[in-house]
């Protein structure tokens, strides 16, 4: 015989997300439904009850009598040691049923189904899937456990048409013999990677002992935020760890997917390989106003773009007059991008340095004139720069700022239909959408002349499509050199694109 199950103590009863009361009747006087519902929350993969589960039953529009009004209020249960739940005196109507317990997650769509009076349903299913989890050991090339990196499960994922970027599913810290272990994390295909990067060249050791001065701390970020990167030298050698992907490789291309289902993978294990970390510094020049850390960007080359949202590196510290430094880059071929946008930051130094400084160090780094003014372009400008590091530092570059480029063109309708008054022609436009991700991202729209005429200028390189904005009409192709690019990505890296011809 079914019992009802209540907590068994104070703690599980506050967990709950529904409480333990009666279905009623609401109308000159109270009335107590006579439906009857039971069933058994189930392991989807087993088939074996889920005890401690909670059961949520709640009404989705029930459709009372004429002249009454029925007041339903959430029944709340807790399934029984071989998870069972049952509702007495339930009122006639449409239900919603529920069910959930940590380390589960639904594997079926939640059920609605209606209850008639004296109705006895015994026969509800509630399937869970037990979530998946994942453990192992992060070391070094000469077999020493990693201690206190970061492991990240990472999802390959698409959003809005753009292309694939790695979204963290879960994440852990290595302990002191190097294990990470993560749990319940949805069933699907993942990426292991232990990704912690250090923002400054400082060695550890002189870390946890400038931790107890502060002072000295702050003395030499505000050394380094002052005169460059150089002044934070502590170090002549300094061994990172770049960002490595199970089972050992720097690069997502070579990493071997795991799959996690609703068990947990043991033994999935990291060899990431200690190297020099080099210094990367330079000057951006051509820039109207101050340069921000927001506008430089050091990708790797060689990989697949969504990549780029794992292992991008960012500068440790940007002086408002170009100068730039990047600490601890691994060995390898980058490309350093730069998007300058006028007048977006005040003139101050930028960069990771700046997160050891704190409030009380603002006060001691130099302070410029804002960005932008007049005479500023409007349009951002845009470098791109292949720079390959090897065992020494890569210094003294100087990087200069282009103009972004330019798409022009016409829309025409073919001799089909009717076209458009020249007033809606001027409600409509072309857009240029990125399909880039990051906050450098930037989509642009150009309005028609009455002609049909447009210009979309200011383009930094990237990945675009073209799509015309128009009340009416069908797009039948967009026309570039005498090819159709209508379904094709727009690959801006060099030069603009002349006499584009977007046919409705």
């Amino acid at each position: 015989m079914l019992r009802p199950v209540t907590p068994s103590n104070s703690r599980l009863a506050a967990a709950l997300a529904v409480v333990m009361v009666a279905l009623s009747v609401s109308t000159t006087g109270q009335v107590s439904g006579t439906g009857f519902i039971a069933g058994q929350v189930v392991d989807a993969d087993s088939g074996q009850g889920i005890p401690g589960a909670t059961i949520a039953f709640i009404s989705a529009g029930p459709a009372p009598a004429a002249g009454t009004r029925v007041v339903v209020r959430p029944v709340g249960a807790v399934t029984d040691s071989q998870g069972r739940f049952y509702f007495a005196g339930v009122v006639a109507g449409r239900y919603v049923i529920q069910g959930q317990i940590p380390g589960y997650t639904l594997a079926s769509a939640t059920q609605t189904f209606e209850v008639t009076d004296g109705e006895r349903k015994t026969d509800i299913k509630v399937l869970l899937r037990k979530l998946g989890g994942v453990s192992g050991t992060v070391r070094d090339d000469t077999g020493a456990p990693v201690v206190g990196v970061e492991v990240m499960a990472l999802r390959r994922s698409t959003q809005g048409g753009r292309p694939a970027t790695l979204v963290t599913a879960s994440r852990s810290r290595t302990n002191d013999r190097g294990e990470y272990r993560m749990s319940a994390i949805q069933a699907g295909e993942f990426l292991l990677c232990a990704c912690t990067r250090e923002p400054l060249p400082f060695d550890s050791t002189l870390l946890t002992t400038l931790a107890a001065r502060p002072l000295d701390l702050l003395s030499i970020a505000g050394r380094a935020a002052t005169a460059g990167a150089d002044a934070v030298a502590i170090e002549g050698v300094l061994r990172t760890i770049p960002p490595t992907f199970h089972p050992n490789t720097t690069l997502v291309s070579r990493a071997t997917r795991v799959v996690i289902g609703s068990t947990e993978l043991v033994n999935i294990d990291i060899e990431a390989t200690a190297v020099r970390g080099a210094r990367v510094s330079g000057r951006i020049v051509g820039a109207p106003g101050a340069v921000n850390a927001s506008f430089l960007r050091l990708n790797a080359v060689g990989d697949v773009p969504e990549a780029a949202s794992v292992t991008t590196m960012v500068p440790m510290l940007v002086h408002p007059d170009g100068r730039f430094d990047f600490a601890n880059v691994p060995p390898g071929q980058y490309e350093l991008s730069v998007t300058f946008r006028p007048g977006m930051t005040g003139g101050g130094p930028s960069g990771a340095a700046l997160a050891f400084i704190g409030a009380r160090g603002n006060a001691m780094v130099p302070t410029a004139p804002r960005g932008g003014g007049p005479g500023t372009l409007a349009d951002p400008l845009w470098a791109s720069e292949q720079i390959s590091v090897g065992d020494h530092d890569v210094t003294g570059l100087v990087v200069g700022l282009n103009q972004g480029m330019e798409i022009n063109g016409r829309l025409r309708f073919d001799d089909r239909g009717t076209p458009p008054s020249s007033q809606l022609l001027l409600r409509a436009g072309v857009q240029l959408m990125s399909l880039e991700m990051g906050a450098q991202v930037r989509n642009y729209t150009s309005q028609l002349q009455p002609d049909g005429t447009f210009r979309i200028g200011g383009i930094v390189p990237g990945r675009y499509v073209m799509f015309p904005s128009l009340p009416v009409g069908n797009v039948v192709a967009i026309m570039a050199g005498g090819e159709n690019i209508t379904d094709t990505l727009i690959d801006r890296t060099a030069a603009g694109l002349n006499n584009v011809e977007v046919i409705m």
